[in-house]
């Protein structure tokens, strides 16, 4: 099943896991049951609509996802492995 990697400030929201592993055949399944296992992740990675943030980069296998990415029409492997990075604030 696909490994979700995430970093440690998102790990905090996900009881301390930095990898988790979720059957899922796409990735808004995916990240409907992360969110769902872990709902203190939802309202860091959804955006009011539902959507990935855009403070949230997806890649999978290094691969980044574009932000006009369609979820439902991404599917997964059983051996991807998705990382969710946090963008950093500056200023």
């Amino acid at each position: 099943m696909p490994t979700i990697l995430l970093p440690r400030q998102l790990a905090q929201r996900a009881s301390g896991n930095t990898r988790i592993d979720i059957n899922a055949e796409n990735m808004q399944v995916l990240i409907t049951k992360l969110c769902d296992e872990h709902p203190s992740l939802r309202e860091v990675l959804l955006d009011g609509k539902g959507r990935i943030s855009s403070f949230i980069g997806v890649f999978i296998d290094g691969r980044q996802l574009g932000g006009d990415t369609t979820l439902s029409e991404v599917t997964l492997e059983p051996d991807n492995s998705i990382q969710l990075v946090a963008a950093i604030a500056g200023g």
